[in-house]
């Protein structure tokens, strides 16, 4: 059981980079930034879970239905590209943790305004 912690004012985003071919809606992997909330189970430490509220989305070239082992790191240096011309940078230097569907990376609007 979650539950959601008072609001903070602190803005938290994860980059989800999708490279798993059944949860893309074409070929090529795709990033959305999502914002996240602050919650915690009972007795346990606090930490950031994404919401369903996204205020960015990119779509890479890289086509992820050849399976080639440099999917991933072709997927990501796209992503980090398209990212920083949408105005996103990365808050760990990129740092990728891989994920079931794809990759997460903790992101911050570079100008400190989302508009979300």
């Amino acid at each position: 059981m979650f539950v959601e912690i008072e609001a903070s004012e602190e803005k938290h985003y994860t980059a989800w980079l999708t490279t798993d071919l059944d949860t893309l809606a074409g070929v090529c992997a795709d990033v959305i930034v999502r914002r996240d909330e602050l919650y915690a189970e009972w007795g346990e430490e606090e930490r950031w879970v994404s919401t369903n509220v996204t205020v960015a989305t990119v779509t890479t070239t890289v086509d992820v239905q050849n399976g080639s082992i440099d999917i991933s790191a072709r997927a990501q240096a796209q992503a980090e590209e398209l990212l920083t011309a949408a105005g996103w940078r990365a808050v760990d230097d990129w740092n990728w943790e891989q994920v079931p569907t794809g990759y997460t990376a903790t992101v911050e609007p570079a100008n400190g305004e989302d508009g979300a």
